[in-house]
């Protein structure tokens, strides 16, 4: 076959393969909060919340009522695939969630733990993403042979190198020999926030090419809602916030008290109890809850570390 014609056909077999593989795969540690209740933090400090459906391009979060926005009716957020750089944190709250969800996830933990086939999958997985790099230079070489001759190949080299790495990543993504040691078991990882690195504990349940996925960890939280309206009542995983003749009401339907901040006043909330403030409201007002639960994380590796190996 001619060269040429034989680099052409290698192109298009390949950018199908790739485009497949795109239109099918997810990351792994997203999966494993599908359908979920999820608080999503965002760098900027902003947080979303709701029901996580994942797909290959990104994911939606589905609220569990529909929210007012003024001058529309949300159902849902779309976080896509390109803007995953933006998020600080996926929080799934153990404490709030149902019994029926807390046994899911339980069962769940388990069945991937022991199920022999998931073990295969896993060894295979690992396979392909440690010979990633002897691929890609193999690919790339040898359309280097042809590049001399082709044309196409000479003045697209840099997007038909990417191509031998893309398909790669998506078959394998990334493997890491000391984390997948690490795997369901206890270690303090670290995260850069506010200018400095700070330590938490939690059980490596994960980990893929973007994220760290680490359960059980004892890790602040702190979500900022925006009232926008001035008789508005908004339910937060079991915290009631509702904004009525000038008066805001906190209700703490959960089992740990909660820390609020409104403009420069704190209040602490305790479980079961209900406060009444009462000042000149100004719509948009913007309510901070902080939150110290057990909950599972969905980290970005590029602001999160596993650090130590907490115990044998």
């Amino acid at each position: 076959m001619d060269p040429f014609l034989l680099t052409v056909l290698i192109i298009f077999l390949t950018t199908l393969i790739v485009s497949y593989l795109r239109s099918i795969m997810s990351d792994r540690c997203l999966k494993d909060f599908e359908k979920y209740p999820v608080i999503v933090v965002l760098k900027n400090g902003k947080s979303i919340w709701g029901r996580i459906f994942i797909k290959s391009s990104g994911f939606l979060l589905r609220y569990d009522e529909p929210y007012n926005n003024v001058s529309h009716i949300e159902y849902g957020f779309i976080v896509y695939k390109n803007e995953y750089p933006t998020i600080f944190s996926i929080v799934r709250l153990l404490n709030i969630l149902p019994e029926k969800e807390l046994k899911k996830r339980e069962k769940r933990k388990k069945f991937v733990i022991l199920r022999p086939l998931i073990w295969v999958r896993k060894k295979f997985r690992n396979f392909f993403a440690a010979v990633r790099d002897a691929f890609v230079d193999t690919f790339s070489m040898l359309l280097g042979k042809a590049s001399a001759k082709s044309s196409l190949i000479s003045q697209n080299k840099k997007y038909v190198e990417t191509l031998g790495a893309n398909i790669i990543d998506y078959i394998g993504n990334s493997y890491d020999p000391i984390l997948e040691n690490l795997i369901d078991r206890k270690i303090v990882f670290e995260i850069f926030e506010d200018n400095e690195w700070k330590e938490y504990t939690g059980i490596l349940k994960n980990y893929s090419k973007d994220f760290l996925e680490i359960f059980e960890a004892e890790f602040p939280l702190k979500v900022a809602i925006k009232i926008r309206n001035k008789h508005e009542k908004i339910v937060f995983f079991g915290i009631e916030i509702q904004n009525e003749n000038n008066q805001i009401i906190l209700k703490n339907n959960i089992k740990n008290s909660v820390k609020t901040c409104i403009g420069s006043s704190n209040y602490i909330l305790e479980p079961g109890k209900e406060i009444t403030i009462e000042q000149e409201i100004q719509v948009p007002i913007e309510i901070t809850l902080e939150f110290l639960e057990k909950s599972d994380l969905i980290l970005p590796r590029a602001i999160a570390v596993v650090r130590h190996l907490a115990e044998l």
